[in-house]
């Protein structure tokens, strides 16, 4: 099976995975090896939930259904957590100015 097939599987197991709420993979690759497919997802996930928890429910149901219908073995990884950084306000002095005041 091509990579860009187990892509497109995992795609879209990623989005039925969390039945009620949006899934979306914002990013899939796969790497087909023999009878083995690695897939990695990017995810935007619903607010507000417990990351690890639809991060666990989405990887088993896209492990499953990969596997189900393109008969490879996937295997489960520990999921590597990318957090974007919140932008820190600015300090006070700066020249900058808080939301909703006019400039002196």
């Amino acid at each position: 099976m091509s990579e860009k097939a187990v892509r497109r599987i995992a795609g879209r197991a990623a989005a039925e995975a969390l039945p009620g709420r949006a899934v979306t993979a914002t990013g899939v690759t796969a790497a087909v090896r023999g009878q083995r497919a690695e897939v990695s997802l990017d995810l935007a996930l619903p607010y507000p939930a417990s990351v690890a928890d639809s991060v666990g429910l989405v990887q088993e149901h896209v492990a499953a259904r990969t596997r189900q219908l393109s008969g490879l073995d996937v295997p489960r990884r520990r999921p590597a957590w990318h957090a974007r950084a919140a932008v820190p306000p600015r300090c006070a002095g700066s020249g900058a100015r808080r939301p909703g005041t006019r400039p002196r």
